[in-house]
């Protein structure tokens, strides 16, 4: 409907003005050399300005180039070896529309292949809409502002010749995906064997699906920056194959192994050119991006790569409006786990770089905060089965896996629909929302250095100050940088196990005197995490000496202990325990009410 259509222009228009992730400055920036007509020494350019930046292909930073052309002619451009890669506000509203603009026409070529496939244009219209109104996507492309989208696209078109049967621009679009980034050979090998047996054929449009990444490495091979770059030999920040094998262990062989095995069985599989080689098409590429991304340390933008297929999967599936539902579920997972892995990244802090930073400059909660981390395991569970469900759902379903049911009728659900949009995106945006605006009562709830002035932090935690019992004290001496402090962190420990005994944290004066004090239960301690110590804010703070001094009246198997750095590295304070000087200091930062 119309307010439908309207709705959702506002809420992706907000999306797009509100939040920004940074990596799209640092590749938008690095394309500017193009533009200052440094083309053959385009990497050994950026590299003597942002060095270390320009891991990709030039086919990235020419899309972006030609995109730039406007702000180079109205002069909008900043210097990155001035102004480093921070986009103005200008140069990121123009940079972030080629993201939408890739965005909208991979939801038309959705439409295309839908329509060619089902044969029925209203099918294929909602197919679309399923893609341009799927909260990951929208995260990817309005909310982090990533430009895998053009990859996708590239993909999507190439799929689409595929399903005409037209090989050769099928491999012609995966080559150019490919060269943007190499997730696309995932599918790309898998869906060549469906339907090509011959071997000379397979070598034929495999070569094709690898010419624009060859051609690029030849264009710029004796260049040293790009090798440097690219494959990152000396750096060995990244390789050339590393994003085929992410896995917190690497030498894992299982995403080898499944992708392997995909391959073969499609390569023997037989199928006919009909309709149900292009569902079996869908799940190969559903199922190859669903291993890769269970087995792999994904990025949350890299998730954009799999939700076409999660799109024309509907296609294939009976009561739609659960997959619906199982999209809310799927956005929730996926956020418990990118705000706990990426905190101060992409999470709220994303509203600090957007078009609306000035309106942010200070953030008083993470999204952490709300997305308990020790649930994160939990979520991670739930999406990793999330990846695998339409393929589960068709295979539970008999007749539909038989062929007897054309899927559902998706535009019966459009009450779900909207709820899948709407409630998708509001698990992002209202918590992020309300980190960010949530006022000084409200956040000290949640954390009690919110809108606090962070001072002093003795950040290095490697070793404990050993047992604090009553035969023993901690005592760190420290000069307060600012008037008003207020919050002492320190991280303590209770050797993993529930101690019942009682606690003192003290603030001492330069005599010994005792400013504030507080008692805890040692059975409320949680392991080895901070502990904020608050009290009133000591007005002229600021150049005194102080103490913090922990006690305990455990005994010796009923005691709690402090984390310390292993050497002395803060030189104005000193570590004492029993009144005894000791190496190293005690790990705590301090606060300043605001």
């Amino acid at each position: 409907s119309s307010a439908d259509f309207v709705l959702y222009v506002l809420i992706v228009a907000g999306c797009y003005v509100l939040f920004q992730q940074t990596d799209l400055f640092h590749t938008s920036t690095s394309s500017y050399a193009y533009l200052n007509d440094h083309i053959a020494d385009y990497y050994d350019y950026n590299n003597s300005i942002l060095p270390g930046w320009d891991l990709y292909l030039p086919l990235v930073y020419i899309l972006f180039a030609i995109w730039n052309i406007p702000l180079k002619v109205f002069g909008l451009m900043h210097d990155p070896a001035v102004d480093g890669i921070t986009l103005s506000i200008p140069e990121l509203a123009w940079t972030k529309l080629l993201i939408v603009v890739f965005y909208f026409a991979t939801a038309y070529v959705l439409f295309l292949i839908a329509r060619s496939l089902s044969g029925q244009p209203q099918k294929a219209k909602y197919i679309a809409v399923i893609f341009a109104t799927s909260p990951i996507a929208i995260f990817g492309a309005f909310l982090f502002g990533q430009y895998d989208i053009i990859g996708v696209f590239f993909t999507m078109v190439g799929f689409y010749f595929y399903s005409k049967r037209d090989y050769f621009k099928f491999s012609l679009f995966f080559s150019l995906a490919i060269s943007l980034k190499m997730f696309p050979l995932v599918i790309f090998l898998p869906l060549l064997l469906l339907v090509e047996k011959r071997i000379l054929h397979l070598l034929k449009y495999g070569s094709i699906a690898l010419a624009a990444t060859a051609f690029q490495v030849a264009l710029y091979y004796h260049n040293v920056s790009f090798r440097s770059d690219f494959f990152s030999v000396a750096s060995g920040r990244i390789s050339f194959l590393a994003e085929l094998n992410l896995s917190p262990v690497n030498s894992s062989p299982y995403l080898i192994i499944l992708l392997t095995m995909i391959c073969i069985y499609a390569y023997i599989k037989e199928v006919d050119l009909d309709a149900e080689q292009y569902r079996t098409a869908i799940n190969l590429s559903l199922l190859s991006y669903a291993v890769l991304f269970s087995t792999v340390f994904w990025h949350p933008q890299w998730l954009l790569m799999i939700v076409p297929f999660f799109a024309l999967s509907y296609l294939f599936l009976r009561d739609v409006w659960k997959s619906y539902l199982i999209d809310i579920a799927g956005m929730l997972a996926f956020i418990y786990i990118t705000v706990n892995q990426w905190e101060n990244n992409v999470d709220v802090a994303m509203l600090s770089h957007g078009l609306l930073r000035s309106l942010f400059t200070y953030i008083p909660l993470s999204t952490r905060q709300i997305f308990l981390p020790q649930f994160t395991y939990i979520f991670m569970g739930v999406f990793f089965v999330y990846l695998f469900l339409p393929l589960l759902i068709q295979w539970f379903h008999s007749a539909e896996r038989h062929g007897q049911s054309n899927g559902g009728e998706l535009y019966t659900s459009n009450s779900y629909l909207r709820a899948r949009f709407y409630v998708g995106l509001a698990i992002f945006v209202i918590p992020a929302l309300f980190c960010a605006l949530a006022p000084k009562e409200v956040a000290r709830r949640l954390d009690p250095t919110a809108y606090m002035i962070p001072g002093l932090a003795v950040q290095p935690v490697d070793a404990q100050v050993g047992d604090i019992n009553r035969n023993s004290s901690v005592q760190q001496s420290f000069i307060a940088e600012q008037d008003r402090l207020s919050i002492i962190n320190l991280r303590l420990g209770t050797w993993d196990r529930v101690n019942q005994c009682a606690a003192t944290l003290s603030l001492l004066d330069d005599r010994q005197n005792v400013v504030a004090e507080r008692e805890l239960d040692c059975a409320s301690i949680v392991d080895n995490a901070p502990y904020s110590f608050d009290f009133e804010p000591i007005e002229e703070s600021k150049g005194k000496l102080f103490y913090l001094e922990i006690r305990s009246n455990g005994t010796t198997r009923n005691s709690i202990t402090a984390w310390k750095s292993s050497n002395d590295v803060y030189p104005s304070g000193e570590l004492y325990k029993n009144g005894e000087e000791e190496t190293g200091d005690l790990s705590i930062a301090l606060f300043y009410e605001g």
